[in-house]
């Protein structure tokens, strides 16, 4: 009993006696061609979906659970009649005590980072 290739696809080897491979048998039964009907998830594109729907079943269990959680009324904490202006300035309160903390070294007496002296010491530490 020598092996011999499949005629129809020329990949597995087959007994002298035997006329397709196993995979091509399958192929022309029509087993296989089930398998390559079957829709990916639409969301995660790897596993298939399932029948009837078109997630699979890890992304489908993870929506309905964050449906379950979500709720239809507005958040309180959110308010779409909420001011996003930003106050002005002289409305803004002064944190009183900053004046008598002594400056970075970095700082000059404005309060202003020196960006050359920040720019020598990140040389030296190289």
């Amino acid at each position: 009993m020598a092996l011999k290739k499949c005629p129809r696809c020329e990949l597995n080897y087959i007994l002298d006696g035997g006329e397709l491979c196993t995979v091509c048998r399958e192929e022309v039964r029509g087993k296989h061609a089930q398998d390559e009907t079957a829709a990916l998830c639409s969301v995660c594109g790897e596993a298939p979906a399932l029948p009837g729907e078109d997630m699979c079943r890890n992304c489908l269990s993870e929506i309905r659970s964050m449906e379950m959680f979500s709720t239809d009324e507005p958040d309180e904490a959110i308010r779409p009649d909420a001011e996003l202006e930003p106050e002005p300035v002289s409305e803004l309160v002064e944190i009183e005590g900053l004046e008598d903390q002594p400056l970075l070294d970095s700082e000059d007496e404005d309060g202003e980072v020196d960006e050359t002296e920040e720019a020598d010491e990140d040389r030296q530490t190289v």
